[in-house]
């Protein structure tokens, strides 16, 4: 049983490479042209990602400041309705 593994192994590793191997150099091209454009693609995306969470922590900075204002409101609402009955 051992054996049949590692010939079914050898097979696909062989069956692999000469498939890599009969790729014309037309079709080597493209795929790395394909490849190069899925690396900018990628690089693209990850800026687009790092500005939105750039944005996202401004906003958050945003509403805790706000928050924080209305805090102070409330908290100047209950002094004022303790010194005036």
């Amino acid at each position: 049983m051992g054996k049949i593994k590692i010939i079914i192994f050898y097979f696909s590793i062989f069956f692999f490479f000469c498939t890599i191997g009969a790729m014309c150099p037309e079709d080597n091209e493209r795929f790395l042209k394909d490849l190069a454009d899925l690396k900018e693609e990628v690089a693209a995306f990850q800026r687009q990602l790092n500005d939105k969470e750039d944005q996202k922590g401004k906003l958050q900075k945003e509403i805790a400041m706000k928050d924080a204002k209305i805090k102070d409101i409330y908290k100047e609402i209950e002094e004022v309705k303790k010194r005036c009955p």
